[in-house]
């Protein structure tokens, strides 16, 4: 695309001042905007990309992750503009450079710049993970910073917000080498994908080399889901030892290993501490046996002498439903279901408490009761099931005491 002239302005707003940068998707230029009275970034797609879909709906997302975030070092979005048949996105102006072209030029940081980065970057993403909003592809090249070392992050455009159903895994999504391994592996990414993906900038930022640096994208993965990368700490024995434990961590391979949130991280980051170890999960209680029947001759212990009342109770919508079949029924027994649906009705009923191996003419309730007496190691005569007591309030069926041994 060829650039457009200075003095040019777009939908009667915008006035380029020039060109501050260009990619495969757009061309970035310096504007004065007549509404706002300031300058600004205004991000001009392509030609080409304008009647894209996937493109449209990125610049959408960065939209809207722009108005739920709030935070200094958070650089987001304002507006997406239709200019004269262009589409384009404002900005705010940030007159440094790339984290990845900073680093390329001046070297990798010190521990103090890197520290500060850390926790600037780190402020960020848990203002926005706060909000919803997950950036789902922090590099390098999506990290301003300014002659004074402050850090910005931007781009927001693959970000997934709450109750927005985006794709899980793409390999055009993510940046290999800082796209957590779980992104590639088709699973749903939670806010840890952040983490990871701050942990490989933060290790680019002290080294000048992604931490699973290799020679093509499927040996970069394969490097990432074996975790081999050389700990920062040997690579670069200047940085305080507690900032790279805390970079280490957030590469783990499992999301499970790495801190919990962003916010742990960033606690570590502030205390000069290491991340706290990850506590084992409790194990889900075992769950209780069920009650077997006693073998002959054994003392019955849960079921004691006495008189017993068991009352059963159904969710609402097996009520409605046993309501359904209860007129059903009342229907056929009054003549106004003709013939043919009346057998149906019959000959569906018998079927399937044949294959259950249910006694034919048995209700629920008696079904229910002898296999209480059989848990319980007692004759079927020794339960005894109390007349239906339906009513518009309760749902609950109760037994009457039979035998003074036990009741149903």
């Amino acid at each position: 695309m060829a650039s457009l002239q200075s003095g040019t302005v777009l939908g009667e707003r915008f006035e380029l001042i020039g060109e501050l940068g260009s990619g495969g998707v757009a061309v970035v230029y310096l504007a004065y905007d007549r509404l706002r009275d300031e300058r600004i970034a205004l991000k001009v797609l392509h030609p080409h990309l304008s009647g894209d879909r996937i493109t449209r709906a990125r610049l959408r997302r960065e939209v809207q992750a722009a108005g739920r975030i709030r935070h200094p070092n958070a650089l987001v979005a304002y507006e997406l503009h239709e200019l004269d048949g262009q589409l384009a996105l404002s900005m705010p102006l940030h007159t440094g450079s790339t984290l990845g072209d900073a680093v390329a030029a001046r070297g990798p940081l010190d521990g103090a710049r890197l520290q500060a980065i850390a926790e600037q970057l780190a402020g960020a993403l848990q203002a926005s993970h706060r909000v919803g909003v997950i950036h789902r592809d922090v590099t390098p090249n999506n990290v301003l910073v300014d002659k004074q070392g402050t850090a910005c992050l931007s781009d927001f455009g693959l970000a997934r917000l709450d109750g927005q159903r985006t794709a899980t895994a793409t390999t055009a999504m993510g940046t290999w080498g800082y796209a957590p391994p779980e992104l590639f592996e088709g699973k749903r990414v939670d806010p840890r994908a952040d983490l990871y993906s701050l942990g490989a900038v933060l290790y680019f930022a002290a080294t000048g080399r992604s931490p699973f640096d290799a020679a093509n994208p499927a040996a970069i993965l394969q490097r990432q889901l074996a975790g081999n990368f050389q700990p920062l700490a040997e690579a670069r024995p200047d940085v305080p030892r507690p900032l790279c434990a805390v970079i280490d961590a957030l590469l783990a391979t499992s999301p499970d290993d790495r801190p919990a949130s962003v916010g742990a991280a960033l606690d570590a980051l502030q205390h000069r501490a290491a991340p706290p170890p990850k506590r084992a999960p409790a194990p889900p209680p075992a769950p209780e046996p069920l009650p077997t029947a006693a073998p002959p001759g054994a003392p019955r212990s849960h079921l004691p002498e006495g008189a017993w009342r068991v009352e059963v109770s159904e969710r609402s919508r097996h009520r409605s439903r046993r309501r359904e079949l209860r007129k059903l029924a009342r229907n056929r027994r009054e003549g106004r279901l003709d013939a043919h649906l009346r057998d149906a009705f019959t000959a569906v009923g018998v079927e399937v408490r044949r294959g259950l191996g249910l006694p034919i003419g048995a209700t629920p309730e008696q079904e229910l009761a002898r296999a209480v007496a059989r848990i319980a190691d007692l004759p079927p005569e020794a339960l005894e099931v109390a007349p239906p007591c339906w009513s518009a309030t309760s749902s609950s069926c109760a037994a009457s005491p039979r035998t003074r041994r036990s009741a149903w």
